[in-house]
């Protein structure tokens, strides 16, 4: 199986996003590629701390805005997975999709989410692709142990983390060693492949370094896109 794992900007322009989705499955086409990965919250942006703005982003997966989204991301081979808010009737949820041939094929809420608006998940969905059954976990949630565990003993053989590390600048200092470390950490507890996706660039207030990788179930890490650089990786799993 082929995964290619991207560091994008953050952005907060819907139709930017989507044109860059477009082009990474149209990339993703062309090489061969089963599984793209996207961050956290990449379509609409990430609000930290900020409800109204989340809720304003947010979208109903049953709702004629979303299959018009879908319908602009496109139909193609590759699998998609990627993040963003969803509401559902007046909760909010941090979610990630699996997408494939411009269906949801899997959604999972974050189980540990870093805002009180944000319903935690409690579900461990998995789906297949190339014959491989795949779990997704968002962010923070590398952060508990028990989280990969329950994907794991859902039937993942192999994890997609969508990340969005655009933080306060003494937090990224603090934690800037430590998302890898998760990653290849949660990998070696559950014998499972990880492959993370996440952003890249600064405000005056924060900064994201970008931890866009793939680590194999030894925990060894097999590709990654290099620190504060856009761009992507693609990588072969035997």
């Amino acid at each position: 199986m082929r995964i290619a794992v991207h560091q994008p900007a953050p952005t907060e322009d819907v139709a930017e996003a989507v044109a860059t989705l477009q082009d990474a499955l149209r990339d993703a086409e062309r090489h061969a590629v089963d599984l793209v990965c996207f961050p956290e919250c990449y379509i609409g942006g990430y609000f930290p701390n900020d409800r109204e703005a989340t809720a304003r982003a947010a979208y109903a997966l049953e709702s004629a805005a979303f299959e018009a989204l879908l319908e602009a991301i496109g139909h193609f081979e590759a699998t998609l997975v990627v993040g963003l808010a969803e509401t559902r009737g007046p909760n909010l949820f941090n979610t990630a999709l699996a997408i494939r041939h411009g269906e949801v094929v899997c959604r999972y809420a974050k189980a540990r989410p870093n805002e009180a608006f944000f319903e935690p998940g409690d579900a461990f969905p998995t789906f297949d692709v190339a014959g491989r059954r795949i779990g997704i976990n968002i962010c923070n949630d590398a952060n508990f142990p028990e989280v990969a565990a329950a994907t794991r003993a859902a039937g993942a053989e192999g994890i997609v983390m969508p990340l969005n590390n655009l933080l306060r600048r003494q937090v990224a200092e603090a934690w800037r060693p430590r998302h890898l470390g998760n990653l290849v950490a949660r990998a070696r507890e559950t014998g499972s492949w990880i492959a993370s996706s996440d952003i890249v660039g600064e405000t005056p207030a924060r900064i994201a370094y970008g931890c866009a990788a793939v680590v194999s179930a030894a925990g060894d890490v097999l590709a990654r896109v290099p620190e504060g650089a856009l761009g992507s990786t693609r990588c072969d799993l035997p």
